[in-house]
């Protein structure tokens, strides 16, 4: 959950440190107030929701963090079979990019 933020004990280190930095953009976006684009209003919530944390996250794992394995790991975590809405967020953000998604974010 993201408010208030909870992560269960169960994970170990690298996991609990990306379910946190997921959760913290989830509180970024939601205490500014960053409204849904509506070039995904056709998409679930879920992955409306996912497409801007993602990209985010994607920035931070490649620029900040310099950890493209960590970033895959998340990745491939969230996107299989049982996930298909953040698969579908994550595929958004390889279709237009990660510059040009943050770039428009009101």
């Amino acid at each position: 959950m993201s408010a208030p933020l909870i992560i269960r004990s169960r994970y170990n280190e690298e996991e609990f440190l990306d379910v946190m930095y997921h959760e913290l953009i989830h509180v970024l976006y939601s205490d500014n107030k960053v409204a849904r684009d509506e070039r995904f209003k056709e998409e679930s919530i879920t992955t409306q929701n996912h497409i801007f944390l993602f990209a985010l996250l994607k920035k931070f794992y490649i620029e900040i963090l310099n950890d493209e394995i960590s970033l895959k790991r998340v990745y491939d975590k969230s996107s299989d079979e049982k996930n298909k809405e953040y698969r579908r967020a994550w595929d958004i953000v390889d279709e237009i990019g990660v510059g040009e998604l943050i770039k428009n974010t009101n």
